[in-house]
């Protein structure tokens, strides 16, 4: 199963259970509205940041992006919306030149540039310029990730573009410290489908970092025993880093038959979410052959029957086996069909 929208409505669905896509100008049951808004955002501006980036000369365009940015006021840059390049559209042309500087400028301007707005009064200017500064810098990035993690802690900060994006920022770095405060967010009604996209996007995209975490703080996720069986699911058993944190997971005690139940089901079964943002860029492409999961997972724990510890996770796969193959759920390939 993949949750995989146009690339417009991925992000338009993505920024609307974050509570952040814009009203004004927006409607949100209309999938052409937010692209037709973006073209007419950069069509705006194309004119004038076009000119800024246009001289040859690497210094000479540094300094007219710098006089532009020193000369323009800051203001408010809302509605912000991404193109199909995972692009800033927005009213605010400081905002899309800040965007742009990543491709236009050379490194060491760009970076300077956007260290000078780390600071930023305007939440969207401070998300961009963190977001270049982890392209450019990688050692700064456990300062960005405090960042980060301060930013999605202000509640005034809930319903903006910067908020939304900033959950981004945490897949895209990777950072599994940043679990608790998701989980803390899983709590709040308005922002839990969010923290939850969000715990799946990075469970998926580091599988063995987010296992090995949650082993090590296994009751951070205490109240939520079903979402932390989908992350552990996310990796593969052939991976053996994933494969050796999941048997720890599975040999615990204290795991319920339900958890370790809906860690296989999601298993043959994943899904994963398509979403377009600031850190990751666009989605990745589709295209890959599927992966026949059952039988990854019958080969990666052919030797679990003779692991005292693991018999009763074993007891539960071939129940979930026979009750998906009972269901008729096994496509052409002898594997659990996804919808």
């Amino acid at each position: 199963m993949r949750l995989v929208h146009s690339f417009a409505a991925a992000v338009a669905v993505a920024l609307a259970v974050a509570g952040v896509l814009p009203a004004r100008g927006v409607d949100p049951a209309d999938p052409d509205a937010a692209p037709k808004l973006a073209r007419e955002m950069q069509a705006a501006h194309r004119s004038e940041i076009d000119r800024l980036f246009s001289n040859t000369d690497e210094r000479i365009r540094a300094a007219d992006v710098r006089k532009f940015l020193t000369t323009t006021p800051p203001s408010d840059p809302n509605p912000v919306l991404l193109d199909e390049s995972a692009a800033i559209c927005s009213d605010s042309a400081r905002l899309m030149v800040l965007d742009r500087i990543l491709s236009g400028l050379a490194p060491n301007d760009a970076l300077a540039i956007s260290r000078d707005l780390a600071d930023s009064s305007i939440p969207e200017e401070r998300i961009v310029a963190w977001r270049n500064i982890c392209r450019l810098a990688p050692a700064d990035r456990p300062g960005i990730e405090r960042r980060l993690h301060s930013l999605l802690r202000d509640s005034s900060l809930v319903g903006t573009f910067a908020y939304g994006q900033a959950f981004d920022g945490i897949v895209a770095l990777a950072d599994v410290d940043a679990i608790p405060l998701l989980v803390q967010l899983l709590k709040d009604r308005s922002l839990a489908p969010l923290a939850g996209m969000t715990l799946d996007r990075l469970s998926a995209d580091a599988p063995g970092l987010t296992a090995e975490y949650l082993n090590e703080h296994f009751a951070v996720m205490s109240d939520f025993p079903l979402l932390r069986a989908d992350d552990f699911a996310k990796g593969s058993l052939n991976d053996p880093k994933v494969r050796a944190a999941v048997e720890i997971y599975l040999a615990r005690r204290d795991l319920s038959d339900r958890e370790i139940e809906k860690y296989f089901f999601s298993y043959l079964q994943p899904g994963e979410f398509l979403v377009a943002g600031i850190f990751t860029g666009e989605p990745k492409a589709e295209g890959d052959p599927p992966v026949d999961r059952l039988a990854e997972l019958r080969k990666a724990t052919a030797g679990w029957a003779s692991m005292p510890e693991l018999r009763r996770a074993v007891a539960v796969r071939d129940r979930v086996i026979a009750r998906l193959m009972d269901d008729s759920e096994m496509d052409g390939a002898g594997s659990p069909a996804t919808h």
